[in-house]
């Protein structure tokens, strides 16, 4: 047996315990979040409370975005929170930039809705998750939305 068929049959058990672990009833999508265009994935794999989300290169190998039952996926909850785990993105006022703070599924600024287009719209301030010249390890910016830019298109691995 070559070893890449080894590979493709742990990632499908790999997603498959995923798919159990997220419960359809509290999470809407889940798994990495890439960037339509570039093909960024968002990273945040060692991420604690008051850091900043930044763009990674896409890989199912890669310790913060690791197909396992484990704390290294994104998700989008039915409070509507993008997060990770414990740590919830939510839009720093003036500078626009998105951060991880802690969850709290009352806490508005953690709210997030993903958009028919495609767009993570951060609800508390009307701003998109957006990838405009972005580059591997860079800041996670929100800006206006616009549906016309694929700059704000962003695909999920799994919808519930």
């Amino acid at each position: 047996m070559r070893l890449s068929s080894r590979r493709c049959r742990r990632d499908d058990d790999d997603a498959r315990k995923a798919q159990k672990f997220f419960n359809s009833a509290i999470f809407v999508q889940y798994g990495q979040i890439m960037h339509v265009e570039s093909g960024l994935c968002l990273d945040a794999g060692i991420v604690k409370i008051g850091e900043i989300m930044v763009a990674g290169t896409c890989s199912k190998r890669q310790l913060d975005q690791q197909w396992k039952f484990d704390h290294y996926y994104y998700s989008v909850d039915k409070f509507g929170q993008l997060r990770k785990e414990n740590e919830c993105a939510a839009v720093v006022p003036a500078i626009f930039i998105v951060e991880m703070v802690s969850c709290n599924t009352h806490f508005e600024p953690t709210k997030w809705i993903l958009s028919k287009y495609g767009q993570i719209m951060h609800v508390h301030s009307g701003l998109c998750l957006d990838a405009s010249r972005v580059k591997i390890g860079e800041v996670m910016q929100a800006r206006n939305c616009s549906i016309n830019t694929p700059d704000q298109q962003w695909i999920f691995d799994h919808y519930a």
